[in-house]
């Protein structure tokens, strides 16, 4: 049996890997600290050992070893870590409003539903990344990376919760 807490870390890990805020050396380090705390080995996290820290191996392990939906705890965890991604490097607005949007579409096509209602529309996330680079917005940099930091921080604290 797989722990839940293992299932959910695999799910944050591969949107973190496949959005590139993570390498596969990370990935295949944080496999290896699981597989040290475990008696039962899931044949995932072994894969992913031993990957040789190639990411199309690893994001496939991460995929069977995730579950099939994205719950409000696990969004929750993911925006605790995005939030302090983006308070520490300003820079990364653009990236963490493309990986917001690619899990509104997956959610929406079903390769990973959200098992929960986000209180504000993840869709606006795409808006955000296709307008951030051209200066279509009628906002600064600082006050979208305000929104996005304000919308990261609710989900977190209810991820804390």
């Amino acid at each position: 049996m797989i722990p839940e807490p293992l299932r959910a870390e695999a799910a944050i890990h591969h949107l973190l890997l496949r959005e590139g805020f993570m390498t596969g050396r990370e990935v295949v380090a944080w496999a290896d600290a699981w597989l040290m705390r475990l008696d039962d080995l899931p044949d995932e996290l072994v894969d992913i050992s031993l990957s040789r820290e190639r990411a199309n191996d690893i994001l496939g392990a991460l995929n069977r070893l995730a579950p099939p939906g994205l719950d409000a705890d696990t969004f929750g965890r993911l925006c605790q870590l995005l939030h302090g991604q983006l308070e520490r490097s300003p820079q990364a607005l653009e990236a963490i409003t493309a990986l917001l949007w690619r899990v509104h579409y997956d959610g929406v096509d079903g390769a990973r539903p959200l098992t929960f209602e986000p209180l504000q529309g993840l869709y606006m996330f795409r808006e955000y990344q296709n307008l951030i680079p051209d200066g279509y917005v009628h906002l600064t940099l600082d006050e979208l990376r305000g929104d996005v930091l304000e919308f990261l921080g609710g989900y977190a604290r209810r991820g804390k919760a």
